[in-house]
Parts: C-alpha cells; sequence; structure tokens
C-alpha cells in the first residue's frame, strides 16, 4: 500500500507543478485593438503604429508616425483609445519604459520592448527582421520607437532619451530632437474581472486535481 501512496502522491505533485508554473509567457489578444502581456502586466495597442497621421507627427522623415520625444511624450498622455468590445475609453496611456542598469546594443531585455522583443517575439540581437507583423500586432515597423525614460545623467546640452528598435533589436540613448516612432501601452489588464485569468483557471484545476487526489490516498492508506 505504502508504493500506491507514493505513486499517488508524486502523480498528483507533478501535475499540480505543470499547472501552477507556466514553461512561458505569453501575450492575450483582448480584442478591440488590445493586446495584454501576462509577465509585464500592460496592455499594448495592437497598431504598433497608431500615432502615424496625428498631429504630434512631424512629418520630417519618409514614413509615417516618426516624432520628437517632447512630442511622443504629449502624444501618450494625451490619447485617448475607444475600446469598441467592452464599450470603454481609456486614457491612461504612456510609451514603454526601459527598466534595470543601462544596456546598449543587442540582448537588452530589461526594458519593455526588449522583453516583448527578445523572450515574446523569440527574436535574436542583430538578426534582420523577417517578419515585421509577429503575430497578433499590426504595424510593426523595422525601426527606433521611443520609450518614456530619460538618459541618465542629463546633458542640458545634449538632452538624449532611450530608444528600441524593433528591426535589429538593438536599444540606445538619442537625442530627443530626432523623430522615432511610437507604441502606446497601459499597465494591467482590460479583460472583465468577472472572467477569470488562466492563472486563476490553472489554480481552479489544482484544487480540483488535489482533492481528488487526496480522496484517492484515503481509499488506499
Amino acid at each position: 500500500m505504502g508504493t500506491v501512496r507514493i505513486f499517488l502522491l508524486a502523480s498528483v505533485g507533478s501535475i499540480l507543478f505543470a499547472i501552477c508554473n507556466p514553461s512561458h509567457a505569453a501575450l492575450y489578444n483582448r480584442g478591440g485593438g488590445l493586446i495584454y502581456d501576462d509577465v509585464q502586466n500592460i496592455t499594448w495597442l495592437q497598431d504598433a503604429n497608431y500615432g502615424a497621421g496625428s498631429s504630434y507627427d512631424n512629418g520630417t522623415v519618409d514614413y509615417d508616425g516618426a516624432m520628437t520625444w517632447a512630442n511622443a511624450m504629449a502624444w501618450a498622455d494625451n490619447l485617448t483609445y475607444f475600446d469598441s468590445l467592452r464599450n470603454v475609453t481609456y486614457s491612461d496611456w504612456r510609451l514603454p519604459q526601459k527598466l534595470g542598469a543601462d544596456c546598449i546594443g543587442w540582448n537588452c531585455t530589461h526594458s519593455e520592448m526588449g522583453y516583448l522583443y527578445y523572450f515574446e517575439f523569440g527574436r535574436r540581437g542583430g538578426d534582420p527582421n523577417i517578419q515585421p507583423n509577429p503575430t497578433p500586432f499590426l504595424n510593426v515597423l523595422n525601426a527606433a520607437y521611443w520609450t518614456s525614460t530619460l538618459f541618465w545623467p542629463p546633458d542640458p546640452n545634449d538632452m538624449r532619451s532611450w530608444f528600441f528598435t524593433m528591426g535589429t533589436g538593438g536599444q540606445g540613448a538619442w537625442g530627443q530632437e530626432h523623430d522615432l516612432l511610437v507604441w502606446a501601452v497601459r499597465d494591467g489588464d482590460v479583460a472583465s474581472a468577472s472572467v477569470p485569468e488562466p492563472q486563476s483557471y490553472r489554480l481552479i484545476l489544482a484544487g480540483v486535481l488535489l482533492l481528488l487526489g487526496v480522496r484517492a490516498f484515503k481509499q488506499y492508506a
């Protein structure tokens, strides 16, 4: 009987571990043009060039949507987006952030765009972008995007902010007067609180399996 009990406990434990510890992050298409990142807990606009044609677009480069850093910050601060699926208008947008220690060049994963590029898109630094619109996004251009993070320490004569390029996965800091693209994010998830998240489903299933395991354990005890 001891062998049976050990087998039951080991089996239930393995299943619970697999359920409660998902192997990788995921992007969830919430509909309405919104994509949720479950690791970074942010929601991206599905259209990575939503700023094209806005009044903040300087129109000084050969593709639409690029603007100075000051204009990019103002664009995000003043952006309102109507979610037709949930009938809600969101106005709490911002530019993605550079997080952690400074990193210049490739393989800089401590930023919201860097994490998206390397871990969720699964790309490698320096490789040409052969998939300009990775699922489930639209209009991801092979160009540099502004972050909201200032280069530190600031130089009054050369004010710089961090950027990330979706073309090759490079990160750096550039003068704020240059025209780069913008991509809006907001904190949290837009999904209804009444609908269990994937982690909630895993916990519910784990609880059911635990009860079944205890019942089986008692049966063979």
